[in-house]
């Protein structure tokens, strides 16, 4: 998240809205109906939970812990409840990846 200069949580948050409005924007323009939404996990949402990754590489942050939690979480939790009202139906996964770590499978099953 930090590879880009003036990257920061709040941005992050930012990005997750803007992709809401531009499916929502998407989806208006499309002539057929859905049955459901996925909705997949890859990883990196919460890069790291102790400023590190599994290899002890420090990593660059604004928050950590909880408080990267709590960020991710919220924001998780609007773009959901987005795109509930968009399509009725939405099914979460968590898939995993090479940067799959623990905080992102605990996000993803809250």
């Amino acid at each position: 998240m930090f590879n880009r200069p003036n990257w920061s949580t709040k941005k992050t948050i930012e990005c997750v809205d803007k992709f809401a409005n531009e499916i929502t924007q998407e989806v208006g323009n499309r002539k057929y109906k859905y049955k459901k939404c996925l909705i997949v996990g890859l990883g990196d949402l919460i890069h790291s939970l102790d400023g590190k990754t599994t290899r002890g590489t420090e990593l660059q942050y604004d928050c950590i812990a909880e408080e990267q939690f709590d960020y991710a979480l919220d924001s998780l939790r609007v773009f959901i409840q987005r795109m509930i009202e968009l399509f009725g139906e939405v099914e979460v996964r968590s898939v995993g990846g090479n940067h799959h770590y623990e905080g992102d499978i605990m996000l993803f099953r809250a």
